[in-house]
């Protein structure tokens, strides 16, 4: 399952080497709260990754909840 999240991620080329693991774990984590498979946890934060301006909707719609303060900074780093 995870050699197929790799394969997965790999498609958004926005996504640097540095920090493939980190969303790897990431998803994997996502998955489990989120309880689906790894592969629709990483198809999430890959776009999400992948599309910055998109990102805060796209997780919104998933469920995910930021507080104040992590809408404020993710409005100031992507506008």
């Amino acid at each position: 399952a995870v050699i197929a999240a790799g394969a997965l991620l790999l498609r958004f080329k926005n996504i640097g080497s540095d920090i493939f693991p980190q969303v790897i774990k990431a998803a994997a984590d996502l998955a489990v709260v989120m309880g689906t498979d790894l592969q629709e946890a990483v198809f999430k934060l890959g776009r999400s990754l992948d599309e910055p301006a998109e990102a805060f909707t796209l997780l919104q719609r998933s469920g995910i909840r930021f507080t104040e303060a992590e809408k404020e900074m993710l409005q100031a780093k992507y506008k």
